[in-house]
């Protein structure tokens, strides 16, 4: 559990709602943001000059993935293809196509 968040929309975040409308706090940062925004937030962690841990696909043929391989710090990790990988509703939710994303 992280003791700081962005909310996508619930206003219990502690930080506020929409990390793309504040400026970053300089701390490391974890991101897994949905897939059609990664655009936006490479160019947010560029921009702001932030250091993250991104949580993204390998996905070479995207228009992102360019923008993805400058902003590296080091070898990209791969994630294990694990059913409790992701899953939301504490556990009671898995997805359903892990290997399709290539974490």
């Amino acid at each position: 559990h992280c003791p700081l968040w962005f909310s996508v929309q619930d206003r219990s975040g502690t930080l506020g709602i929409d990390v793309l409308a504040h400026t970053c706090p300089c701390c490391l940062l974890y991101v897994f943001p949905p897939f059609p925004l990664l655009q936006v937030v490479l160019e947010k962690v560029r921009r702001e000059q932030v250091t993250v841990l991104l949580k993204a696909p390998w996905w070479p043929r995207r228009f992102w993935f360019v923008d993805l391989i400058a902003l590296l710090h080091g070898e990209p990790w791969q994630l294990p293809v694990r059913v409790d990988l992701l899953s939301q509703v504490q556990g009671m939710l898995w997805h359903p196509n892990l290997g399709l994303l290539q974490l």
